[in-house]
């Protein structure tokens, strides 16, 4: 969503209501989280500890994101008067908020690349409702598995036209150098049958 609102809306007053649809779902998304908690907590409370605990682990601010953030944003310093992603509103202590939900993928540690290729899955994309067997699929990670094939793919055949592209310009600045060689000798040519002609 913010992708979109980046790349799409322009002015204020359309920045200000996509501002507004971008914080609703934030907002339903810390809603969702706090009831997850919530309900893990009461249920550790009457059963203890169990089983259950492998479907129904710990929900920690960076497992809450989607499973596609193509571009991996980062959070920037706050502008004054807006609330960016992961920061307290200037008037959340007077509600009495404690808890900031961060819905951005986490830093990668071996290197900050900036494409698909570093992202860690969070669990709740690979939890089932069941528990499942060994021989069973999940198709989101199938579906990842497949994206990055394709990216990969790309990758190669975009190296392949960049090297041909190359290749190509070298050519032509090969025929180049040729042609203006040629037309230099040319000139010279008529340039000294034209002296002879004007001495005589």
């Amino acid at each position: 969503i913010i992708q979109f609102k980046n790349k799409n809306i322009r002015g204020r007053r359309d920045g200000l209501r996509s501002r507004d649809v971008i914080d609703h779902v934030h907002n339903r998304a810390r809603a969702a989280a706090g009831k997850y908690r919530a309900a893990r907590q009461a249920l550790f409370e009457l059963r203890g500890s169990g089983d259950w605990e492998e479907m129904y682990r710990v929900l920690a601010d960076g497992d809450v994101r989607g499973y596609q953030d193509p571009n991996k944003l980062q959070p920037r310093k706050a502008q004054q008067g807006t609330w960016e992603d992961g920061q307290v509103p200037g008037d959340s202590k007077a509600e009495g908020v404690t808890e900031v939900l961060n819905l951005y993928n986490e830093p990668c540690m071996r290197r900050d690349g900036n494409g698909e290729t570093h992202q860690t899955l969070s669990w709740i994309w690979t939890t089932s409702q069941t528990a499942r067997t060994e021989d069973e699929k999940d198709d989101i990670i199938r579906s990842e598995w497949a994206k990055s094939q394709a990216c990969a793919a790309r990758s190669r055949e975009e190296v392949m036209l960049l090297k041909e592209e190359m290749r190509r310009v070298l050519k032509y600045l090969e025929w180049n150098s040729d042609w203006w060689k040629k037309c230099g000798e040319m000139r010279s040519v008529e340039v000294a049958s034209v002296s002879a002609a004007w001495v005589n």
